[in-house]
């Protein structure tokens, strides 16, 4: 099998960055100008949702930046397996011998490859903390708990048909 490397697209990791720098923008807004203005809302409830919107907007904003100068591929299919770096979300190293069955799905505008694998649990074991919560729900909703998103690639999904 020749060996397919898909790059992270640059670009779209840049505008991921500009939309968490709205983000910010937004959660300082919130602090700043709504809390001046008479408003019929408690005014701590309006600090809380800005700060929860600086705070995301801040992890959105290193993980971008993280993604930009990060050379290795996105995504790795080879004779051995696929080895997926494509998010935040991403496992790794999956071998073929784990691969049941690999499934596109379009949700809304965003395709998805779904990773259907023999032992679920040995691939939830391996992670901890938000990204193992992330996973066991894409697990409870789409039966995997391996997906890979596009989103961040660049690629020609056309490859895809020969796998």
């Amino acid at each position: 099998m020749e060996k397919i490397e898909i790059p992270l697209s640059r670009r779209k990791m840049f505008l991921f960055l500009l939309g968490s720098l709205v983000f910010f923008f937004i959660g300082m807004y919130f602090i700043v100008e709504l809390v001046d203005i008479q408003q019929p809302y408690n005014t701590l409830i309006i600090k809380i949702i800005g700060g929860l919107f600086i705070l995301l907007s801040g992890l959105m904003s290193i993980y971008s930046v993280y993604k930009i100068f990060d050379r290795n591929p996105g995504l790795i299919i080879d004779e051995n397996g696929i080895y997926d770096n494509s998010s935040a979300s991403a496992i790794g190293f999956i071998p073929w011998n784990e691969i049941v069955d690999l499934e596109m799905l379009k949700v809304q505008s965003i395709r998805l490859i779904f990773i259907h694998v023999k032992q679920p649990d040995f691939f939830l074991a391996k992670v901890t903390g938000f990204k193992k919560s992330s996973l066991k729900a894409t697990m409870d909703i789409y039966d995997s708990p391996l997906v890979i998103s596009t989103v961040s690639l660049k690629y020609s999904f056309n490859i895809w048909k020969n796998y």
